[in-house]
C-alpha cells in the first residue's frame, strides 16, 4: 500500500451542511405586515411548535419574535435530527433577487447546521 502525504490539511475540520429552502405559510402568518423590516442576512430561530393539532412535531419560524411560517417536513425531518444531536444550526434570510412575481415567493431561508 501508498503511503500519501497531504500538505496543508486542516485537521478535525468538517464541512457544514447548508440547505436552502422555503418557508411553508409564509403568507399566513406576520410577513406582511414586517416584509419591509426583513433584509438578507437577517437570522430567525426555530421553535418547536406543539400548539398544531393536526401537526404536532411542526417547526416554527421566527424572526425577532414574529411568526414567518413553517419549515416544511423534508426539513424539518433534518432539524429535527440536529436537535436531538445538538448540532449547532442557525437560519438566514435570502431574497431571491430574480423572482418579481410576488414578494412572497422571494424569499429563501438558507440553514447551516455544524
Amino acid at each position: 500500500m501508498r503511503n500519501i502525504k497531504f500538505n496543508n490539511q486542516e485537521k478535525n475540520r468538517l464541512p457544514k451542511l447548508g440547505i436552502i429552502t422555503s418557508i411553508d405559510e409564509l403568507s399566513s402568518h406576520d410577513f406582511i405586515y414586517i416584509k419591509n423590516k426583513i433584509k438578507s442576512g437577517d437570522e430567525i430561530t426555530f421553535v418547536e411548535d406543539a400548539s398544531r393539532l393536526w401537526d404536532k412535531k411542526a417547526i416554527a419560524v421566527y424572526f425577532k419574535g414574529y411568526k414567518l411560517g413553517y419549515l416544511s417536513n423534508g426539513i424539518r425531518a433534518m432539524m429535527k435530527r440536529a436537535f436531538l444531536n445538538k448540532s449547532y444550526s442557525r437560519g438566514i434570510i435570502q431574497f431571491n433577487s430574480k423572482t418579481k412575481v410576488s414578494c412572497f415567493n422571494a424569499v429563501d431561508l438558507f440553514i447551516e447546521i455544524h
